[in-house]
């Protein structure tokens, strides 16, 4: 009853040992949402303080020059409707007849000059709470969206590198209409060596073109904790 849980998480920092940090972060959300109680948009946001206070007391008891940032993409899928908490680098991507809808829309983690983002942390110039990466503040708010789907919907949840490599309609070229196995396979080729971490799911049916616009992103605050 309270739908799937759908996990992508992003280590940065030395190479050596971060693909057991993000797995590490991953268990730690999925264990605090199993056990967690109230709304869904409750639940994903204690998910994600349980993963940014893990990693938070890790990264305080190693050198600085060891320490890690990381992002995280945690979302059910319920019915006819998807919840998203995000916090640091990450997105989701919503296509609907051929249009795509991003969560978040915009955010300094997606520009491709690592330069420009590696300035932009040094000033701490936070444009929202999620836009913080985990691990760096003891507590911890993500940024929280949600939206209803339709069948024929597909969505995509991925690290940061997508939006890097590719624009809105090339991204919109490799999910339209294709199994989400082939949206990951193509996606893979498309990466190369980036680093890039995706999720596929395409929802069954298909769409039915709607005369209005679809609605444009909504964060969601209800039983937000403060």
């Amino acid at each position: 009853g309270r739908g799937s849980l759908y996990i992508v998480a992003e280590v940065i920092g030395d190479p050596e040992g971060r693909d057991a940090l993000e797995r590490e972060l991953i268990e730690t959300a999925r264990r605090e949402y199993a056990a967690s109680h109230g709304s869904i948009t409750l639940a994903l946001t204690q998910a994600v303080r349980a993963a940014n206070e893990s990693f938070y007391n890790l990264n305080a008891n190693v050198a600085r020059e060891l320490r890690h940032i990381a992002g995280m993409t945690a979302a059910i899928l319920r019915e006819d409707e998807v919840f998203i908490a995000q916090a640091g680098p990450g997105l989701t991507c919503l296509e609907r007849n051929r249009t795509l809808q991003r969560f978040p829309l915009e955010s300094p983690w997606f520009n491709p000059d690592q330069n420009a983002i590696d300035e932009w942390l040094a000033s701490h110039n936070y444009p929202t709470d999620g836009s913080v990466p985990i691990g760096i503040r003891r507590n911890y708010t993500p940024d929280l969206f949600h939206s209803s789907l339709q069948p024929g919907d597909t969505l995509v949840f991925s690290t940061r590198t997508l939006v890097q490599l590719l624009s809105n309609e090339e991204i919109l070229d490799t999910i339209v209409q294709r199994h989400p196995d082939e949206i990951v396979s193509s996606l893979e080729d498309l990466a190369g060596a980036a680093d890039l971490s995706v999720i596929a799911i395409r929802l069954a049916g298909e769409n039915i073109p709607a005369p209005a616009a679809m609605p444009t992103e909504s964060p969601l605050v209800e039983n937000q904790p403060v």
